[in-house]
């Protein structure tokens, strides 16, 4: 069973991108939210495929994956569809947090 707590690091997909922050995919659960504010060192960067670029040249853009921490889980109702969904707040302040490259130095 997956059921993921305060503290926990996971790692998930990028699905959108928006200023204030971006959406990822985490195993089932559609909806972590990764604030802008939470991202130090990452500035947003406007163009036709928008990312958060890091100082060091590190992106987070669609389809990245990215190790995160949890910040809180909550269950959120849906009233048009009666259904609950799971949604977590993700931080990358911390060591090790951030876009996940393979051993060649590749983003996965």
């Amino acid at each position: 069973m997956f059921l993921p707590h305060k503290g926990d690091i996971l790692e998930g997909v990028v699905h959108h991108v928006y200023r204030l922050g971006v959406f990822l995919r985490c195993g089932p659960v559609k909806y972590v939210f990764l604030s802008a504010r939470k991202m130090p060192n990452y500035r947003y960067v406007v163009g036709e495929k928008p990312v958060f670029l890091h100082d060091d040249l590190a992106r987070i853009e669609k389809d990245v994956v990215v190790r995160f921490e949890v910040l809180g889980v909550r269950w959120i109702e849906r009233r048009e569809d009666i259904t609950k969904e799971f949604m977590m707040l993700a931080s990358l302040q911390g060591d090790m947090l951030g876009p996940v490259t393979g051993p060649d130095g590749l983003d996965l």
